[in-house]
């Protein structure tokens, strides 16, 4: 099993009322089949597709930034 972790962090000057990650996973090696959520800072909704091309988003998120509330302004995914 392959535990992945993406961190975030809203840097910029105002709060991010949405956030998209994307990542590349490659379904040649892993079983697409067997991905799943562990856990998330936030409400996200996940799509996969057979490329194993992968999209994490995160709308509505309102994460400060790093100015106005540090601790706040991080985020992450967690999946297997």
């Amino acid at each position: 099993t392959l535990d992945f972790v993406i961190r975030f962090q809203n840097t910029g000057n105002d709060t991010a009322f949405n956030v998209v990650l994307l990542d590349t996973l490659n379904a040649t090696i892993l079983d697409l089949n067997t991905f799943e959520i562990i856990a998330s800072s936030h409400p996200l909704a996940v799509e996969q597709r057979t490329n194993g091309r992968t999209t994490f988003t995160f709308n509505n998120i309102l994460l400060p930034d790093s100015n106005v509330n540090e601790p706040g302004s991080h985020g992450f995914v967690r999946y297997r």
